[in-house]
């Protein structure tokens, strides 16, 4: 997995914060970005997990703003 870990950390902005949190699984937070953006972000990770030699399996994502968490409390 150390290689899906090279990938996230070339594809999102240097203010973005990601760790993994499984052992296939990466939490991502995109400051500032909505869905419509973070779904074009998420496309360029596949394209780049794709490009990668060695690369295996499918990625997949789901999304959830930090705003409905915040209303929360």
């Amino acid at each position: 997995m150390s290689l899906l870990k090279d990938v996230v950390g070339h594809v999102f902005r240097k203010g973005d914060i990601y760790t993994k949190y499984s052992r296939c699984q990466y939490l991502i937070v995109l400051t500032g970005t909505g869905r419509e953006n973070g779904a074009k972000a998420f496309d360029r990770l596949s394209a780049a997990w794709k490009k990668q030699e060695g690369a295996a399996g499918t990625l997949s994502y789901s999304m959830e703003s930090l705003v409905s968490f915040r209303k929360l409390g």
